[in-house]
């Protein structure tokens, strides 16, 4: 039974053992389309620019966000086939320490976490597209009756609450940066100060496509990157909806198979009593 259990829970995989040059290498798979890709971005700020009427610097910020969708979107799949699911999980920590690693020296030596923010949508990403193809590498088994028994709904709600937080975190740094070039680039309707928690503010309510009306994107760029965060958060949230229903539809599978055994167990019971007496 074990044997079958592990074949399942690895179907799909490649068996490979994970190593440090693997894990250099993927994410050097990573980092140089990356790198090429924020060279592409520059270029392609140039052109566009006057269009969303903001910087260079922020433009290229933007683009980032679609090409590094694309990039995992794409290189997630390949680390599965190679990889089991140590190996995969292994390589999601290994993108992430090194993620977060190139922006220490900026947090620490210039005290500024600007960096850090704007890697924290590409970081979502990761994260979001990482438990979508594969979700036993973030601990969620393939038979979901298994969840109660070992609480990971749990975890399945601390993912979510990560993603949401790292989306609306960098998403509302962005806002900030563009308010800061251009003041012009939001209305308000009373007078507000430039500041980051305001934007971390239109930031959740942009993701959860609410939209009061206190703060309005007027410049073409404030606009689509409005536009980018609502489509992330509407696809972000169908997707936990969809596995909470799914929770919910298991978890009643799950209670009447138990009380199924519970039955069975009585009869049993039942039975040997009768034959000792």
């Amino acid at each position: 039974m074990k044997k079958k259990e592990a074949a399942r829970y690895t179907s799909g995989y490649g068996t490979g053992e994970i190593t440090i040059k693997k894990l250099v290498f993927y994410n050097l798979l990573f980092f140089l389309p990356i790198l090429a890709f924020i060279f592409l971005s520059r270029y392609l700020a140039g052109l566009l620019k006057s269009y969303f009427q903001t910087t260079a610097q922020i433009t290229v910020q933007m683009l980032m966000i679609f090409f590094t969708l694309g990039l995992f979107f794409v290189i997630i799949p390949v680390i599965r086939k190679r990889e089991n699911v140590l190996g995969v999980r292994y390589a999601l920590i290994g993108f992430l320490i090194v993620a977060v690693g190139m922006t220490l020296p900026a947090l620490v030596l210039r005290r500024d976490a600007g960096l850090l923010l704007l890697e924290l949508p590409h970081i979502a990403s990761y994260i979001l597209l990482t438990f979508i193809y594969t979700p036993e590498v973030l601990g969620m088994d393939i038979d979901i009756s298994k969840w109660f028994k070992h609480y990971k709904q749990i975890l399945v709600i601390l993912v979510y609450c990560s993603i949401v937080l790292l989306y609306i975190t960098g998403f509302g740094w962005i806002y900030f940066n563009m308010a800061q070039v251009d003041p012009g680039a939001f209305s308000y309707s009373v007078n507000k100060p430039v500041e980051y928690p305001v934007y971390l503010y239109f930031s959740v309510i942009s993701f959860a496509t609410i939209g009061y009306g206190d703060i309005t994107p007027v410049s073409t760029g404030a606009r689509f990157l409005v536009c980018i965060e609502a489509m992330v958060g509407a696809i972000v949230n169908v997707i936990f909806i969809a596995i909470l229903f799914v929770y919910i539809s298991n978890f009643q599978a799950f209670i009447k198979e138990l009380k199924k055994e519970e039955t069975a167990i009585e009869k049993l019971t039942r039975k040997e009593k009768k034959k000792k007496s």
